[in-house]
């Protein structure tokens, strides 16, 4: 297993940070798994999900299985890359957020 922390930063980046952990394996099926968690550690999280499993993806070597909560998802890789450029279009040009958010930095898990 590989932990990393992933650091969120709103535009401006010295006033809001949130920090997800990220926990990285390969399984014996040689599936590739990513959970991610609210960082323990970040008291920016509220104390009800601080520490809880955010999201996790599995590449299972015929797309990913995604899963939010209770909601599941099945993607090939097209639709992987056609989700991810949706996505980004809309957050660059939809006006939902007046401040753009980005990763600034992964760092290991000490």
């Amino acid at each position: 297993m590989n932990d990393k922390l992933m650091v969120f930063d709103w535009a401006g980046g010295d006033q809001y940070h949130l920090r997800y952990r990220l926990s990285v394996e390969n399984d014996e099926t040689n599936d590739y798994r990513i959970r991610m968690i609210y960082d323990p550690s970040d008291e920016g999280w509220s104390d009800n999900i601080r520490g809880r499993t955010a999201m996790r993806l599995r590449d299972y070597g015929n797309g990913v299985k995604i899963k939010y909560g209770n909601k599941k998802i099945d993607l090939d890789y097209s639709e992987i890359c056609e989700l991810f450029m949706l996505l980004e279009y809309y957050f660059k040009h939809s006006g939902v957020s007046d401040e753009e958010a980005t990763v600034t930095k992964f760092l290991p898990v000490e």
